[in-house]
């Protein structure tokens, strides 16, 4: 199976939004998109994975860039090769269009 490269987002924890965005849709945490940091790459091969690893804080996996905690509800996931990015959900994964990070 062929391995892809994964950045993590994940809202800054002195950002005030950071208590509202586990319960924020996906739409709304679309909105505030930009205010995310990228803290971490991860290669997997899909989704599902890439949450897994970065969940579990599998480090040997994990090229930290950043103030990265475990990838968790809220947090933005992109897949480098495609594009593509989605939010983890309280179920799987929302594909979202995320702003450009500043």
């Amino acid at each position: 199976m062929s391995k892809s490269k994964f950045a993590v987002y994940q809202i800054p924890e002195d950002n005030p939004k950071i208590r509202d965005m586990y319960f924020m849709n996906p739409l709304e945490i679309e909105a505030i998109s930009d205010e995310y940091e990228l803290v971490g790459l991860i290669e997997a091969s899909d989704l599902e994975q890439a949450f897994t690893i970065g969940n579990i804080w599998a480090k040997n996996k994990i090229e930290v860039v950043g103030d990265m905690r475990s990838v968790s509800v809220g947090d933005i996931i992109e897949n480098l090769e495609t594009g593509a990015t989605h939010v983890v959900d309280n179920i799987g994964f929302v594909k979202i269009n995320m702003k450009e990070v500043a």
